[in-house]
């Protein structure tokens, strides 16, 4: 009888700890979530600083093709950086 109060004992603290480990680990993990959420945004923002630096560039240029070279080049650097960022975001959220 000792024996299997002792087992019992056992394999509830067993099962407490996991307990607290499998707890820690979800808060790490949602942790980790946000603080990786949080850089995706500065980067979403950093990004699109600098495509908008690169727009007031179209404006003092005063060469059409330039213009239009800078114009598509920061349509498609966003456009993509936009549907990388919504897959990041979709496999963090």
């Amino acid at each position: 009888m000792a024996a299997q109060t002792a087992a019992t004992t056992f394999t509830n603290a067993i099962d407490a700890s996991t307990k607290q480990v499998e707890d820690v680990q979800a808060a790490l993990l949602n942790t980790v979530k946000q603080s990786t959420l949080t850089s995706i945004d500065i980067y979403e923002k950093s990004v699109s600083t600098l495509l908008d630096l690169q727009k007031k560039f179209i404006v003092t240029t005063d060469i059409p093709a330039i213009d239009d070279l800078i114009a598509a080049q920061t349509k498609l650097v966003g456009d993509v950086n936009a549907a990388g960022l919504s897959v990041a975001r979709s496999v963090f959220a």
